[in-house]
């Protein structure tokens, strides 16, 4: 982390783009927990966190495809006993919430 502090606003955005997509314990999750407890004041980690999570590829359904990732998030946040990191899974699981009501009502209107 002293490395970021050194430039945070250019080196924040290198670490969260190549973070990996998990808060799980062990060494994966261990970045993304370090820098939502460390940074996660600042939109560009909070914001940029969630667009990362968000990025990838899926088959099925948009609602289902949510859902999934709903349900790991709280996993995480079971997990974890940090506050920071919890505030940024309670928002992550919201914004999911919405987007699975979004796409519940956009694959109605298909079928």
């Amino acid at each position: 982390m002293a490395a970021i502090d050194e430039d945070p606003d250019t080196r924040l955005r290198l670490v969260v783009d190549f973070a990996p997509k998990t808060f799980a314990a062990g060494p994966p999750g261990e970045l993304n927990r370090r820098l939502v407890e460390r940074y996660g004041d600042r939109d560009l980690v909070r914001d940029s966190l969630i667009f990362h999570f968000d990025t990838g590829v899926y088959s099925g359904p948009r609602s289902e495809h949510f859902a999934r990732r709903r349900e790991q998030a709280r996993s995480w946040l079971s997990a974890n006993s940090s506050h920071a990191v919890q505030d940024w899974l309670e928002r992550y699981i919201g914004i999911l919430g919405k987007r699975i009501e979004d796409a519940k009502i956009e694959e109605e209107r298909v079928f």
